[in-house]
């Protein structure tokens, strides 16, 4: 019999919540009509979605036409196809010792130092 009252309880406690629910949900429900509510509750998630997944590819096309070595893109100067014509001016960009940088004169793969010349900022495009 105590089982059964709790029972009862419980479900009386779900319909109350459900009420309290219901009101708003129907409200938005009427503002934006049943066939936009779906995309309601999917857009915080989408939201979330293009900051981590589109908002860094942006920011690599950013770092792709410009050159130096700040953090934020507006902070670097633009250098337009610079970037992408030194990386297909070289023999085997997968070989970073057949392409010629700003290495010295010698080009960044060597072994004379390929890791310190490679994670040098002087190194880089520009």
């Amino acid at each position: 019999m105590a089982a059964l009252k709790a029972g009862v309880l419980l479900s009386q406690a779900g319909e109350a919540a459900m009420r309290v629910v219901e009101a708003p949900m129907n409200a938005i429900e009427r503002i934006f009509g049943r066939k936009r509510m779906p995309w309601l509750f999917l857009a915080p998630n989408l939201v979330l979605f293009a900051i981590f997944t589109f908002l860094p590819i942006a920011i690599a096309i950013g770092y792709a036409f410009t050159g130096g070595t700040n953090l934020f893109v507006s902070e670097r100067p633009f250098v337009g196809l610079d970037n992408f014509r030194t990386l297909l001016s070289c023999g085997n960009y997968l070989q970073p010792g057949t392409c010629q940088n700003r290495c010295s004169g010698r080009p960044c793969g060597t072994r004379s130092g390929s890791w310190r010349a490679m994670l040098s900022p002087h190194c880089w495009w520009r």
